[in-house]
């Protein structure tokens, strides 16, 4: 190997085994199983406020405490999955318990590696070769100077271990399942990223799986580390077991080869080196937003069954009562087309203020018949604002001024589908048609939307 260790297993000593660990699969393609490898090393974020580097700050929201990397571990630790966590003694037995707080202390191992990181650690070769590169030419050149990954190299080098991390978990026989993902250990920022009464699955279909915001270019990576642009978003990667040794290897050559003409960036620009010089290896995926890989591609998800109709909503004009402050457009028509837009954010696409019973309308432009009503909450760690969509009314209108009321919910229960990421649907006792479709919230509140689907023909 050129950087990376080769066998990062030599430097972990378990810290909890379960009793009866899980029996392996067969490393086959027929399975979704999936068994999850994280980490938690302290690199000192917490230290970083008011850090100037290439005369800029380092963004507020770059600074972050050992406490609040485990109160997101805590969303995660729910994860009905195999889990192996590698971490430093001192966080290993609130790691375990915050497994244990959900039953799920028998899926879970615990590995502790002491002294890893930093100049005199035990991966201090690698450390230095990235330090090495972050020198004040490449600070002059790159737009962002402050951010972590052109100065801090702890933050670089935990960034690079995410294949080597799942190489020692696979080396050590502590992983249950054929397919592996990496996830990161404070991916889930809040409780709504994933249903805690299912495991997640997934299909690799043989390949290692990326999940891209940006489509993979041929751009020069001279240029993307000078602007920063992200590609991936590569808090989740997910392959075949047999498919991490080759990742860690194309991982590590490009490392080696981005460090021996003196650049360094995060792990954005290895894994694009890794997709361009070995692109049978993977699968990519196109994702709207950071943190909603768990959500999206969850195998576990109860299928919808297929919609009656076209999707009559789409790109249609819409409007609604108000916008605030949170409203992601400026006027009301802007803010209530992102809901008929197709675009999943991840949290929501409209806004209205407070108002007594907002609302949120689409004009179909002519009179069809309704056959179902895709309702997808607001995505939110916080339940009291999921919950302001719990009582409403669904309305339709010929001529948006007569409404007939179709459905009401004025219970507390939250509005979802059959389990927490699915929409609501709703579907006519009898044929109903209509060109306008509203949604009216029953109470004084706020109204926020992810997405809105209307079928019919």
């Amino acid at each position: 190997m050129k950087i990376l260790p080769e066998r990062l297993a030599q430097f972990a000593r378990p810290f909890w085994l379960p009793a009866a660990p899980a029996e392996p699969t067969p490393d086959s393609h027929s399975t979704n199983e999936i068994s999850v490898v994280t980490a938690f090393f302290d690199i000192g974020r917490s230290n970083w406020k008011g850090k100037v580097v290439g005369g800029q700050k380092v963004p507020d929201w770059q600074p972050r405490s050992s406490e609040t990397y485990l109160e997101w571990f805590g969303n995660l630790a729910r994860l009905r999955n195999q889990m192996v966590i590698f971490t430093e003694e001192r966080f290993a037995r609130r790691v375990l318990e915050l497994r244990r707080a959900h039953g799920l202390e028998s899926l879970t191992t615990v590995m502790v590696c002491e002294d890893l990181l930093g100049p005199t650690g035990t991966l201090a070769a690698a450390y230095s070769l990235i330090e090495r590169a972050m020198s004040p030419q490449l600070h002059e050149l790159v737009h962002n100077p402050a951010f972590p990954e052109f100065w801090n190299a702890d933050y670089n080098l935990v960034t690079a271990l995410k294949p080597c991390f799942v190489g020692a978990a696979l080396d050590l026989d502590l992983i249950a399942h054929g397919q592996v993902a990496w996830v990161d250990f404070g991916y889930c920022r809040d409780d709504q990223r994933f249903d805690p009464a299912l495991p997640w699955r997934f299909d690799c279909a043989g390949r290692m799986n990326l999940f891209y915001l940006a489509a993979p270019d041929e751009r020069p990576v001279f240029d993307i580390i000078r602007c920063g642009s992200t590609y991936f978003q590569s808090g989740v990667i997910v392959g075949p077991a047999g498919s991490w040794s080759p990742f860690q290897r194309a991982i590590d050559e490009a490392w080696a080869s981005l460090l021996a003409v003196g650049f360094v960036h995060n792990d954005q620009t290895p894994l694009i080196i890794a997709y361009r010089q070995v692109p049978e290896l993977f699968h990519t995926h196109v994702v709207e937003g950071w943190f909603v890989v768990l959500q999206k591609f969850d195998a576990t998800i109860i299928a919808l069954p297929p919609p009656r109709g076209c999707n009559l909503a789409l790109g249609k004009r819409a409007t609604q009562s108000s916008v605030c402050q949170w409203s992601l457009e400026a006027t009301p028509e802007d803010d209530a087309s992102r809901v008929v837009s197709g675009h999943f954010t991840g949290s929501y696409n409209c806004h209205t203020g407070l108002d007594l019973s907002p609302w949120w309308r689409v004009d179909l432009q002519n009179i069809h018949q309704i056959s179902e009503v895709r309702i997808y909450n607001r995505v939110c760690h916080t339940g009291e604002i999921v919950a302001r969509l719990n009582r409403l009314e669904l309305q339709i209108s010929d001529d948006d001024r007569t409404w007939r009321t179709v459905f009401r919910k004025d219970t507390r229960t939250i509005l979802r589908g059959p389990t927490g990421m699915n929409p609501f649907v709703w579907y006519p006792e009898a044929q109903i048609s209509g060109r306008y479709v509203r949604i009216q919230l029953i109470d004084r509140e706020y109204l926020h939307l992810e997405q809105v689907q209307i079928y019919g023909d």
